[in-house]
């Protein structure tokens, strides 16, 4: 689909949910080969905690695919959601680009913005003080 701009977001995958990788695994062969891009709306992951964790064979695996993309010229963007904010600084080990809150585009008609928008649900103080704190740069910067 030569040309194309995907979009997706929040499809949490993680080991357990058999179904909803049966369906990115379709996109990803059917789909996204050969899209002039892919931008991933953060919580790719149901959850991602560090770098070590891509040693499982089901993420490594997830990102092999991301990273075959790329290589056949497809741009992947990978903003951070807040259940995987911390693979943005891994994203580019496998060719992505990795965005902490937002990215804009300039496609060829219209100028696009992809937030994942947990920054937007101002009335949960408790996700807001918790968001505030895991962001904070050191805690970004650890190996986990």
């Amino acid at each position: 689909m030569a040309g194309e701009h995907y979009y997706i977001s929040d499809l949490h995958l993680a080991p357990h949910t058999r179904g909803v990788n049966a369906l990115f695994d379709y996109f990803i062969a059917n789909f996204a080969q050969g899209a002039a891009s892919l931008t991933i709306n953060g919580d790719l992951f149901n959850s991602y905690y560090g770098f070590k964790q891509l040693k499982r064979s089901f993420y490594r695996d997830i990102c092999r695919q991301l990273r075959g993309l790329v290589g056949s010229g497809t741009r992947v963007d990978f903003v951070g959601g807040n259940r995987d904010f911390l693979f943005v600084k891994d994203a580019p080990r496998y060719g992505m680009r990795g965005y902490l809150d937002e990215v804009y585009r300039q496609l060829p008609k219209d100028r696009v913005a992809a937030i994942h928008g947990d920054g937007f649900c101002l009335d949960d103080r408790g996700h807001q003080r918790m968001r505030k704190v895991l962001r904070v740069l050191p805690l970004r910067g650890m190996n986990y």
